[in-house]
């Protein structure tokens, strides 16, 4: 299975005009990673077994990526943590890569997380077409992820959906 195309969409600030460090040149370094990510043979669980790749594959090449459980609570007087923080100078991004159903709570997640200062922005990496990654599942599609952060303005948290199909 590799990741064969992405989609990426910018909600509430301006990529190249921004405090938190980010630019095009990051984004571009996120998206070749990720268009990395090749797994060799057909998982048993194709949405752990790519996100467990994403996650590696960011570790290997993404200056100022952790994936060490201290660096990914959302707060600190919570369980949940992200799947990698990216730390660029004092600005920390989180990375959620989420191919279950249940993206919503992750975006009450960012909220808890934005406002107890543990990030200043999120990479939420979904399915485009979650058929690519698993035929039949509920995983959320770039799509339906977009007009919901749209809707829910009010949230004020720097966030980049990046979408990812799958071949193979």
């Amino acid at each position: 299975m590799n990741i064969a195309q992405t989609q990426i969409a910018y909600h509430t600030f301006n990529i190249n005009n921004n405090n938190i460090n980010l630019n095009v040149v990051f984004i571009q370094q996120i998206l070749n990673t990720i268009l990395q990510v090749n797994l060799e043979r057909p998982p048993i669980a194709p949405q752990k077994a790519l996100s467990d790749a994403i996650v590696f594959a960011f570790n290997d090449h993404i200056p100022g990526f952790s994936s060490t459980r201290a660096d990914l609570l959302c707060h600190l007087g919570l369980n949940y943590q992200y799947d990698g923080m990216i730390t660029i100078g004092q600005n920390r991004i989180g990375i959620e890569i989420q191919f279950r159903p249940d993206f919503l709570k992750d975006i009450t997640r960012f909220q808890i997380g934005f406002h107890a200062n543990r990030f200043q922005a999120i990479v939420y990496i979904v399915s485009i077409d979650r058929r690519t990654i698993q035929p039949n599942s509920s995983m959320p599609q770039f799509a339906s992820v977009n007009r919901h952060i749209q809707l829910l303005n009010w949230l004020n948290i720097p966030i980049i959906v990046i979408g990812v199909n799958c071949i193979g």
